[in-house]
């Protein structure tokens, strides 16, 4: 959640001192996007 809003947040993590960071490579999807990826699933794996 960010400013009230929900995002789905896909992101790249690293590991340092045995803890598991967030990196700064990712993207932030609203629910509606988030769900119309999914829905594209079948062609984006072709």
């Amino acid at each position: 959640e960010f400013k009230g809003k929900l995002y789905i947040d896909i992101r790249e993590f690293y590991e340092k001192n045995g803890d598991l960071l967030p990196g700064k490579k990712g993207i932030s999807l609203t629910p509606d996007m988030w769900r119309k990826l999914l829905s594209l699933g079948d062609e984006i794996n072709e």
